[in-house]
Parts: structure tokens; C-alpha cells; sequence
């Protein structure tokens, strides 16, 4: 059992290293800013997001060029990415969320 956990673990240490967002094994909810423009102010915004079950199986879509077009967004403030990451990977979600008008 004990031989079970810790190989389990290596196997998340390892899964995490390609990460650049600070992945905790118990529990992540980190968020980061991704670009930033001169741009004065902002007044809308939009999130798109990507998940992923037991580093298995992936999905969504984070386009972020169709996702500020279709907010409405023709001018970049800024974007944020927040990443949350369940106990061992069971689920993990990745969210950008832009900024702009």
C-alpha cells in the first residue's frame, strides 16, 4: 500500500514538472497574469476555460482571439489565468479570463 502511494505520487511530481504554474498535490487555485497592455482602462470581459479528469482525459476550448471577438473585445487590457487543481488531479481546470473593450 505504501509502495502504491508513493508511486503515485512520483507519478503527479513528474506529471507537474511541465507545469509553470505552482501545481500543489493537494490543492491549487493559483491565479497569474499572462499579458499586459498599456491600455488605460477596461470595460468587459470574458472567460473561456479547459479541464482535464485524472491528467487523462482533456477538453474545452480556450481560443482567446475568438473568445475577446465574440465579447466584443477589439483592444486588449489584460489576461489573467487561473488554474485550479483538485487533490491529486482528479480534476483540473484552467481559466483565462480577458480583459479589455
Amino acid at each position: 500500500m505504501k509502495k502504491g502511494v508513493l508511486s503515485a505520487l512520483g507519478v503527479v511530481a513528474v506529471a507537474t514538472m511541465s507545469y509553470a504554474t505552482p501545481i500543489g498535490i493537494l490543492w491549487t487555485n493559483v491565479t497569474e497574469p499572462v499579458t499586459v497592455t498599456n491600455l488605460a482602462t477596461f470595460s468587459k470581459s470574458t472567460t473561456v476555460k479547459t479541464n482535464a479528469i485524472l491528467w487523462v482525459i482533456g477538453s474545452g476550448d480556450a481560443n482567446l482571439a475568438d473568445a475577446a471577438k465574440s465579447a466584443g473585445i477589439t483592444k486588449i487590457h489584460h489576461i489573467d489565468k487561473t488554474t485550479t487543481v483538485y487533490p491529486l488531479g482528479v480534476y483540473i481546470e484552467e481559466a483565462f479570463t480577458i480583459y479589455g473593450e
